[in-house]
């Protein structure tokens, strides 16, 4: 391996596709939420409804942590660098604005499916990646 060469699967280092990623969760997380809404909402579920409703428990949960998984990925990688990288403010902005987005829905969805050992994943994470940017 190189002295001083990138991580290959960091993503910070190349801005646009870390917002491209990011903003990927965020449909999915939405998506996520709004069919467990639409389930609960449904005053007469059909047989069998209970397993799918779980199902959309799971596949919320799912895709938080898929977030937490990739921030705490991203943060590692960073803090292996031993601030080499360094970020435009504008364009630590910008990541932090599509963070904020993400991490809203994800907080929002992992309330909803009460999965709050979550919640306290998803908020280590966010402050570790922050912290490594």
């Amino acid at each position: 391996k190189e002295e001083g060469a990138l991580p290959p699967h960091l993503l910070t280092v190349q801005p646009d596709k870390l917002i491209q990623k990011l903003e990927s969760f965020i449909p999915n997380i939405s998506r996520n939420r709004m069919a467990k809404k639409k389930r609960t909402l449904d005053p007469n579920p059909a047989r069998g409804e209970s397993k799918r409703s779980y199902n959309v428990n799971d596949a919320l949960i799912n895709a938080c942590t898929s977030l937490v998984y990739f921030l705490n990925n991203e943060a590692d990688s960073l803090n292996a660098l031993d601030n080499q990288l360094r970020l435009l403010t504008e364009t630590v902005e910008s990541i932090r604005g599509v963070l904020e987005m993400v991490l809203v829905q994800a907080v929002r969805g992992a309330s909803e499916v009460g999965d709050f050992v979550l919640i306290n994943k998803l908020i280590h994470a966010a402050v570790g990646y922050a912290t490594a940017v």
